[in-house]
């Protein structure tokens, strides 16, 4: 089983956020931990150019080095598409960052995200299990 951390999570975690690390550290001996390609350029558009650069961009490094980084590929086009018909057809569109994400889960079969904005996914049929802390 996999469990996919979302950006809201992987901030979390970087900035040191006690209840973060302990359900990421729960899940690390559960299950394969992942992201993907977006959620890895949302964090580096926090960082490029700006203060603490080198800082961050080592995270991110170690981030990579430690998680499978799902991409956004052809088979996630085609589930963020469906996801983003369903959603507007119900008249609850997301932000396009976030149904590309749940595109990456759906297409690799990822049933559970970490995240602190599940308001974002909650609509989204894809996921059987949104979890905070």
């Amino acid at each position: 089983m996999k469990a996919f951390l979302d950006t809201s999570a992987l901030i979390d975690m970087l900035d040191g956020s006690q209840p973060a690390i302990a359900v990421i550290d729960k899940l690390a001996g559960e299950c394969e931990l992942c992201t993907s390609s977006i959620n890895i350029c949302e964090l580096l558009r926090g960082v490029v150019g700006k203060e603490g650069e080198r800082r961050g961009l080592r995270a991110i490094c170690e981030i990579e080095a430690n998680l499978a980084v799902m991409p956004f590929d052809a088979a996630a086009a085609q589930e963020a598409a469906k996801l983003y018909a369903a959603l507007c057809a119900k008249g609850k569109p997301v932000s396009e960052a976030d149904y590309l994400i749940a595109g990456v889960c759906a297409a690799n079969g990822i049933r559970q995200i970490v995240t602190q904005n599940k308001k974002h996914f909650c609509d989204m049929p894809c996921f059987e299990k949104i979890i905070t802390y």
